[in-house]
């Protein structure tokens, strides 16, 4: 019952992002994927619950299946992040040129950190007064 709670949540979230005003979620798959995610959370919940209340043996079978296809889809998902930092690198670098130099000023703020790859390589945002350090090493996953 959590898990279809939770699921709802996640669907509610996606049609937020999906309805929001801002650009970034509009160009992106995101929401979409989220509200994905949601529905999957739910089917598979749905099926758990469902086929252990009836004491159905398929519907826990195919429980167990999407279950099983689940964690290997995670798993897999996972190799592929650890194993392609300098795509998310790119895509940070992206988002660092595209920004405006007031959300760069305020990333910059927020990581204490000033510039992008090097120190004080702002590209016309304000660097805080007591950064040392670039932003790159801050923000990136690892």
């Amino acid at each position: 019952m959590l898990c279809q709670v939770c699921s709802v949540v996640i669907l509610a979230i996606g049609a937020y992002a999906l309805n929001a005003d801002n650009p970034i979620y509009k160009e992106s798959s995101l929401p979409t994927g989220i509200m994905v995610l949601g529905g999957f959370v739910l089917v598979m919940s749905f099926l758990g619950c469902f086929g252990a209340l009836q004491e159905n043996r398929v519907l826990l079978l195919l429980y167990a299946i999407l279950l099983c296809c689940a964690i290997l889809c995670q798993i897999i998902l996972a190799g592929i992040v650890l194993g392609s930092s300098s795509t998310v690198e790119k895509a940070l670098e992206d988002a660092w040129k595209s920004a405006s130099n007031a959300t760069r000023t305020e990333v910059q703020k927020d990581f204490d950190c000033c510039g992008f790859r090097t120190f004080r390589d702002t590209d016309g945002a304000n660097c805080t007064t007591t950064a040392v350090a670039a932003c790159l090493p801050k923000v990136r996953p690892r």
